[in-house]
């Protein structure tokens, strides 16, 4: 039937690429601990940039994460906030996903959460991250360069406050280094 509307001229990346991939990943060895974390209670909480939904995929509820960065398979009304959660892969054009709101009889457009370069993360969902590091008294940092703010200044956070009280805070498991090394109280890289 020839290209799609939303097909990207040759030689460009295909569209829906991401999508695609995210839809068909799984969660990792990573996930899959934290889960079980999660689930032994040991493990509180979880703040995400990632927008890939395989935390949620692994089985940590919504109510134990916060995703700062969105999550493209959640979508929100823009008329009335409600949110529900997709297990297919939609091409978003603007984020808008053509699907309508189902809460009542709203029937507002529905937008995927993911947040693009230059959008401002929600400000429900920072406010939240913030208050689960208040009540942490370990962060555990796994794959992340703990670069990019305001994700990357949490670690730093509770292992200071926690520095005071235990002497511990922080863990790091990652490949490289990250700025926040000389703070943990472990470090695994490489």
């Amino acid at each position: 039937t020839g290209p799609g509307l939303w097909e990207r001229p040759k030689g460009d990346a295909p569209a829906g690429n991401i999508l695609e991939q995210c839809s068909r990943a799984t969660p990792g060895t990573a996930h899959k601990v934290m889960y079980k974390l999660w689930r032994a209670g040991v493990l509180k909480h979880v703040i995400s940039q990632n927008v890939d939904g395989l935390h949620r995929k692994s089985g940590i509820p919504a109510e134990a994460l916060s995703e700062l960065h969105g999550n493209i398979f959640v979508e929100r009304c823009t008329r009335c906030g409600w949110e529900v959660e997709r297990e297919f892969n939609t091409i978003c054009p603007g984020g808008l996903t053509g699907r309508t709101c189902e809460n009542g009889r709203c029937g507002g457009p529905l937008q995927h959460t993911g947040v693009g370069f230059g959008q401002d993360l929600p400000p429900k969902v920072v406010r939240r991250a913030w208050a689960e590091c208040e009540k942490a008294d370990l962060c555990l940092a796994l794959g992340s360069s703990i670069t990019v703010t305001p994700a990357s200044d949490m670690p730093a956070w509770v292992a200071e406050r926690n520095a005071r009280r235990s002497g511990r805070g922080l863990v790091i498991v990652n490949l490289q280094a990250t700025p926040c090394d000389a703070q943990a109280a472990l470090r695994v890289n490489g």
